[in-house]
């Protein structure tokens, strides 16, 4: 992604490389004797011409000065460059036409600071203009005289600026040499190298892919995107993120910073960005749209030294994710940047997403056992609940759900499997199918005429845990309670029928006591 910046040498070979050194020799070239007088009254206008190449090896042709030289200019190798400020100082009047070219040094630009007065004799600040869209940049209406061409400020993109140039307006016309030329065209070229932001994306810690999750946790997820060498061209600049519908967004999480490293980055005030965060309660996207003029006024990276944006954001896990066959399945995120800049190439998409190998997931997994008695036979009824560990479970703590009730499991009719979801399995870091962690299960009521089961259970959580082949392999068998005999039940009938009959006998007796004389 960063661009190896030119040193001198690279200068040396754009400034030999620039058609418009030759305006110089072509300017001063003695005319000859049938040359017209020059006609003072006349204006003059010189009409740059930027262009780009990423060939450091490009020359092209030699300028003449005329319009036509265009015609000249090899599309497939070069385009125009936006952008670029040039300034025009006039050094001297027509007197020094059809004199030799006086050596260029950075002295010519520079001012007393007691005068206020540039060290050549002559030398005045004219005007400066920013190349349009086309590349163009045209001083008119200007006093006849020699002039020195400047680019003074130039798209990050530029690995050099194209040197400093001389022009006499007006010059000898190459084509007709008994005539002058009062508007000239020259056609400066920069080497450039384009570098475009890139992004990456990370779970709970920067570098990190794979995470675990049980339903319910919350989860930190940071973007970062390294900011090219040329941030400073940038007008667009959009960081976004669309949610799997199995993650909800957490209000008022979002964070955003820039810096070398993530640790020390400095937090980016609101006033730089447009955010834009989910409204619903599952998935939706996040978007932060940088303002340009913030982009403007950022350290660019250098080929030593990065600087990123880092978005992070955190999500709740509201649902786990399987398979058809019941393995666990990867929740994967990723994260996308849209972006534009001065003179972007044709090829650039503007435009970047994160690979599938790239993107982060987090996994959460989950337990199907059978329950059945003793002769394999699928029981329903039975109710469970699930702990962390076996101490837990036996003191009644127990995972709970949203409303932080106790997560309770029933077996199936017909199958009797006993279900339970969003457990996180293995530790960070560890891929989808990497990893297990142990839960504990209490059966806390019986299926009906069977007795319940005395210690918790454990079962091991992993990829595969939740998978009908693990439900037909791991069972709980719950045995039929005792038929116990229901003592005395008939001695007690015999007793009161005796009872009943007894009293009945003692009432016939007394009805028949004979009577006193």
């Amino acid at each position: 992604m960063k661009v190896n910046h030119k040193t001198k040498k690279i200068t040396a070979a754009i400034s030999a490389a620039l058609a418009t050194s030759i305006l110089a020799t072509t300017a001063f070239a003695a005319a000859p004797g049938s040359l017209p007088t020059l006609d003072t009254d006349k204006k003059g206008s010189i009409t740059v011409h930027k262009y780009q190449t990423d060939d450091e090896n490009y020359v092209g042709s030699k300028g003449t000065g005329l319009a036509s030289d265009i015609d000249k200019i090899d599309t497939t190798k070069v385009s125009p460059l936006a952008n670029v400020t040039f300034t025009l100082f006039q050094i001297c009047g027509t007197d020094s036409i059809g004199t030799s070219a006086p050596t260029y040094s950075s002295e010519l630009l520079e001012q007393n600071t007691s005068t206020n007065k540039w060290s050549y004799d002559r030398i005045e600040e004219t005007k400066s203009i920013i190349t349009d869209s086309d590349g163009i940049a045209a001083f008119t209406d200007l006093e006849l005289g020699r002039y020195l061409v400047v680019e003074t400020k130039a798209p990050s993109s530029v690995v050099t600026k194209s040197e400093p140039f001389f022009v006499d307006v007006p010059m000898t016309d190459t084509t007709n040499n008994n005539s002058w030329l009062y508007d000239i065209h020259a056609f400066p070229k920069n080497v450039v190298k384009y570098d475009t932001p890139d992004i990456d994306k990370s779970i709970t810690e920067i570098g990190n892919k794979h995470e675990t999750a049980s339903k319910g946790d919350n989860l930190n997820w940071i973007i970062s995107s390294a900011t090219p060498t040329t941030l400073n061209d940038y007008n667009k600049y959009i960081i976004s993120d669309t949610l799997d519908d199995k993650l909800s967004f957490v209000a008022n999480s979002v964070k955003i910073t820039w810096g070398t490293d993530y640790n020390t980055a400095t937090e980016v005030n609101a006033d730089n960005y447009t955010l834009t965060v989910p409204t619903s309660s599952k998935g939706g996207s996040i978007s932060v749209s940088f303002k340009a003029d913030y982009l403007s006024s950022l350290t660019e990276s250098t080929d030593t030294t990065t600087y990123s944006f880092f978005v992070t954001y955190a999500t709740q896990v509201i649902e786990a994710a399987f398979d058809t066959e019941g393995n666990a399945a990867s929740i994967t995120n990723g994260a996308t940047i849209e972006y534009d800049y001065i003179n972007k190439p044709k090829e650039d998409t503007g435009k970047k997403i994160i690979n599938n190998d790239d993107k982060p997931e987090v996994h959460s997994g989950g337990l199907r056992f059978t329950k059945t008695n003793a002769n394999g036979e699928a029981l329903a009824g039975a109710e469970f609940k699930i702990a962390t560990s076996k101490d837990n479970a036996l003191n009644g703590i127990f995972i709970k759900d949203e409303n932080n009730n106790d997560i309770v499991s029933i077996s199936k009719e017909k199958t009797g499997y006993v279900e339970f979801t969003g457990l996180k399995y293995g530790s960070t870091g560890n891929k989808l199918t990497e990893g297990s962690t142990t839960y504990w299960i209490v059966e806390t009521k019986a299926p009906q005429g069977y007795q319940l089961l005395t210690e918790p259970k454990s079962f091991e959580v992993n990829y595969n845990s939740f998978s009908t082949t693990h439900a037909l392999s791991a069972k709980l068998v719950n045995n039929p309670g005792l038929d116990l005999p229901l003592t005395g039940a008939t001695s007690a009938a015999i007793i009161s029928l005796a009872g009943i009959a007894l009293v009945a006998f003692a009432g016939i007796m007394l009805l028949k006591k004979p009577k006193k004389n």
